[in-house]
């Protein structure tokens, strides 16, 4: 439990780790805790199309891949063929924190539940609020171990003609896959050299290799 806390909370994840030093594993934790897990809840909700999108996918997830369940992706990222993907689409508004300004206490409570072996140790983690980020028609993508990806524009709420896209920590080489691009003509540049692309299936290919940062698809 503390290992599962402490990876939250260097990450600045909203946390709350509570250790009952008179309990064993029994039914008592949980009822005894219910006010604050229904709290927690309450106080959260699930994005419905979020800004920023984190996907990993371990190398044991082929095996399950061969069975016909593929999990590669979520919201308007999909097609992640290894290693752990952040993609951040600027036209989306959303907030971005620091996890190290992420406030953290410990201390001692009782949380008074029916069991009276209540007394505990109390490790908390709120999040950084955060600030807004400046909208355009952007999208920054960072890989480790990751060759393939692919984004749904419509979802991303991004346009494919004047798209910026930049890329960091890329190891090897990256095909990014623009998906829900409308038919016609584009130039896709990457630092500094362009190549024409007809689109007639809705998607383009971007290819960056490591060491290259900056990409622009631009309607001819």
């Amino acid at each position: 439990a503390n290992a599962h806390y402490d990876a939250l909370s260097q990450l600045g994840y909203d946390a709350t780790l509570v250790h009952y030093r008179l309990k064993t594993h029994e039914y008592s934790s949980i009822y005894d805790t219910l006010p604050r897990i229904f709290d927690h809840f309450a106080r959260h909700r699930r994005v419905r199309n979020p800004g920023i999108v984190t996907w990993t996918r371990p190398p044991a997830e082929e095996d399950v891949a061969a069975l016909g369940q593929v999990h590669d992706g979520a919201y308007w990222l999909s097609g992640v063929d290894s290693g752990t993907v952040t993609v951040r689409s600027h036209a989306i508004a959303h907030q971005v924190s620091d996890p190290a300004a992420a406030v953290r206490t410990e201390g001692d409570v009782d949380e008074g539940g029916p069991s009276g072996r209540t007394s505990a140790g109390l490790r908390v983690t709120k999040p950084d609020p955060g600030r807004s980020t400046l909208r355009g028609n952007s999208l920054w993508v960072t890989t480790r171990d990751a060759s393939r990806l692919t984004v749904d524009l419509r979802a991303a709420r991004l346009s494919a003609d004047e798209l910026f896209l930049g890329f960091f920590d890329l190891t090897g080489t990256v095909h990014l896959t623009l998906r829900g691009v409308p038919r016609g003509r584009y130039l896709v540049w990457v630092e500094g050299r362009s190549k024409p692309v007809k689109v007639t299936d809705g998607r383009i290919v971007v290819t960056v290799r490591e060491g290259q940062q900056v990409a622009l698809v631009q309607r001819r």
